[in-house]
């Protein structure tokens, strides 16, 4: 398929964007309590959408106390980190540092303290400050258990981490490291810490193990780690990809216990160099065309697919331009710098989100119903979560339907400290 596509979309959807704006902040008061005129908070952020702010215009806007959306869009507007949405569990991290939750929580995967299933959101205990949460394993996929029983963390900005789900009702602080620095959703979590130590925390298989821990302290520094599948790791450093082959991490690797501290170099069976000269700025974990694999997004915003042929790494070049974000499978889904998220290939849960469960290979379809910013497609369950330039999360495909529909809204994020 080409990959190359030019999004042309009227100004008026950006003028929509400034009115859905002014909605928000007349209905909601927000975390700054500062009695502010709305006519004067409303004008700064039309003139921000439409790019028509003059420089007194911009000082006086730095003068006044931050808005409720103003403070939710200073965040890394990604998926992972604000928001854990599947069909039958939504957790999402509101703009003043807490967490909360609705949906299924037989084994306390909504961190109450309780067993309880509820449509209602409710507030996860003792987290304060809290600047990105994350899942590990099953939790609210349905895939090995009906109520789905994977892990979710939290990280303070003290660099403290907390978890709870798999029988934890409450969130538990976790001793093991203390000061991180980073924590990167890779399929694993990714951790640095301010000392230099850096660790994986690999998910559960069953209710009778418990998420493991290993560290990788001889990673470069400066290298990134990424997700490949459920096979290895992608390490990108000094413009050089190479592949870390494991032997059995995520199949065997979940222990009984949380307190020990495993070596991931004792599973290490190989580090092979990618022969990829572009310089990369985004890796994406997925399964490549039914393999474990990766999608890969050059300085060009090209895309490059990683993937296993008969146990040899290949690695195809599908060209394109402006491309944010992409995963590349039996169905392919391209976010471009503009928002505007396209998808082609099988539709037999709706995931392409046209409103129909018919397969289509005829170039890509535009995903129309808002300019996004991030997006998430799990191939296994079929089913794409988005989340748009307004902080909406959308769901369409398994579990969901065959049109994008709002799961979670902007208002929902905001919340008085």
């Amino acid at each position: 398929m080409n990959l190359d596509y030019e999004g042309e979309k009227q100004n008026e959807k950006r003028i929509i964007i400034g009115i859905i704006y002014l909605v928000t902040l007349s209905s909601i008061s927000g975390c700054s309590n500062k009695e502010e005129n709305d006519s004067t908070t409303n004008d700064t952020i039309v003139e921000e959408v439409l790019d028509e702010s003059t420089d007194e215009g911009k000082e006086d806007k730095s003068e006044e106390a931050e808005s409720p959306l103003d403070a939710l869009s200073e965040r890394d507007q990604k998926l992972a980190g604000n928001a854990i949405i599947t069909p039958y569990i939504q957790i999402i991290l509101t703009n003043c540092g807490k967490v909360l939750s609705k949906g299924e929580n037989m084994y306390g995967q909504l961190g109450n303290g309780e067993r309880t299933n509820t449509d209602t959101w409710s507030e996860v205990e003792g987290l304060e400050n809290i600047v990105g949460i994350y899942s590990l394993g099953n939790i609210g996929s349905r895939m090995y258990d009906e109520n789905a029983f994977g892990s979710c963390y939290a990280l303070n900005s003290s660099g403290e981490l907390y978890r709870w789900g798999g029988n934890i009702l409450t969130p538990e602080k976790v001793t093991l490291f203390s000061n991180i620095r980073e924590v990167k959703s890779i399929g694993d979590l990714y951790i640095q810490c301010e000392s230099g130590e850096k660790y994986i925390i690999i998910p559960r298989f069953n209710l009778q193990h418990d998420d493991t821990v290993y560290s990788y302290n001889s990673l470069p520094d400066g290298a990134e780690l990424f997700g490949y599948g459920s096979d290895g790791y992608l390490m990108y450093t000094n413009n050089q990809l190479t592949y870390i082959d494991v032997d059995g991490l995520h199949q065997y690797g979940s222990g009984e216990s949380f307190d020990e501290i495993l070596a991931l170099e004792d599973k290490i069976k190989n580090i092979l160099p990618l022969d990829i000269t572009e310089k990369i700025e985004n890796i994406i974990p997925c399964s490549y065309q039914g393999f474990g694999g990766a999608t890969m997004i050059t300085d060009t915003g090209s895309v490059i697919g990683v993937g296993y042929d008969e146990g040899d790494i290949v690695t195809e070049y599908r060209g394109g331009q402006g491309i944010k974000k992409a995963s590349l499978n039996y169905t392919d889904f391209l976010l471009f710098n503009n928002g505007e998220l396209c998808a082609s290939g099988d539709n037999e849960a709706g995931q392409l989100g046209d409103g129909t469960m018919t397969d289509y290979f005829d170039g890509y379809l535009t995903i129309d119903e808002a300019y996004f910013s991030d997006f998430e497609y799990n191939h296994s369950r079929k089913r794409c979560i988005a989340l748009d330039e307004d902080y909406n999360v959308w769901g369409w495909g398994e579990g969901f339907g065959v049109s994008p529909e709002i799961i979670v809204e902007n208002t929902d994020f905001l919340r008085e400290g």
